[in-house]
């Protein structure tokens, strides 16, 4: 107390403008204090709030900014505060598991699974079923068509790359089904749509489709509506028997001189299509 004035170095007024009796401003980019530390690098600073990092889920408004965690802005881009999209095969929010493979995805509609299915379907085959009474766990197809009601699933395993045709009857009048055909990549879900047939005519669906040899399809007969379910027929015909051409196996199947794409039988097939 050099002015035994009673009050000790910072305490006495005398020191009021000391650089060193100075409170470190923790967000001023200088350093008040002229200890060699700035704002939040400063000890003065330990329990700011803007110096704090906020926890992003502890639950705890750790910095007292208001925010508590994913609400705060500091939290932008943590894992547990980004909410995965299920169809852009992304793991958005960095947790190792990609779309459906997210546990945030479980009642994604992307990734809903498709009734078992009730047996296979081969060249020139025909199935007579019903949808009355099933479950319809998918709904919006990646392939533009959305479908509420319950379904019927068949698969179609293909033996050579040719054109095929499924044609479906509907038996119950006024009932209106689409035809909807999946690529089978491990599980029976709508973004893996290749194609759907889906007008509102309620008496008939067609569709063709391009095979590759060796893959695997399901077929999905499935009400428009919730309230669209009835019996219908399912027909299946591939390129052989139809007398058109295969438009990606470099042979002239038809006869007519015109090799795959080059015949008009595949102006309006996928695999010709510029």
């Amino acid at each position: 107390d050099d002015n035994a004035d009673g009050d000790i170095d910072c305490a006495d007024s005398d020191c009021l403008t000391f650089t060193a009796c100075l409170a470190e401003n923790c967000t001023n980019g200088v350093d008040d204090n002229a200890d060699g530390d700035i704002d939040c690098a400063d000890s003065d600073c330990t329990t700011n709030s803007a110096c704090i990092t906020e926890n992003c889920t502890n639950g705890i408004d750790d910095d007292n900014d208001g925010d508590l965690d994913c609400a705060d802005s500091e939290c932008t881009t943590n894992s547990a505060c980004i909410t995965e999209i299920c169809n852009n095969s992304i793991d958005d929010d960095g947790d190792g598991d990609e779309d459906c493979a997210d546990s945030e995805c479980t009642t994604a509609a992307d990734c809903a699974v498709c009734n078992l299915p009730l047996g296979p379907l081969l060249c020139e085959g025909s199935v007579s079923g019903t949808t009355i009474g099933a479950l319809g766990p998918l709904t919006s197809y990646t392939c533009g068509t959305t479908a509420l009601g319950p379904e019927a699933v068949y698969t179609f395993a293909a033996t050579a790359s040719e054109q095929v045709v499924l044609d479906l009857t509907i038996d119950t009048a006024g009932v209106d089904l689409d035809l909807v055909l999946i690529e089978d990549v491990g599980a029976c879900q709508s973004r893996e749509c290749v194609i759907a047939a889906f007008s509102s005519l309620a008496t008939e669906e067609s569709l063709v489709f391009e095979a590759v040899v060796g893959a695997d399809y399901f077929i999905v007969v499935e009400g428009k509506a919730a309230t669209d379910q009835g019996a219908f027929t399912l027909n299946l015909f591939c390129g052989a028997a139809l007398g058109i051409e295969s438009c990606a196996n470099s042979i002239d199947d038809d006869g007519d001189s015109l090799i795959d794409c080059d015949d008009t039988d595949c102006d309006f097939v996928s695999v010709c299509i510029n």
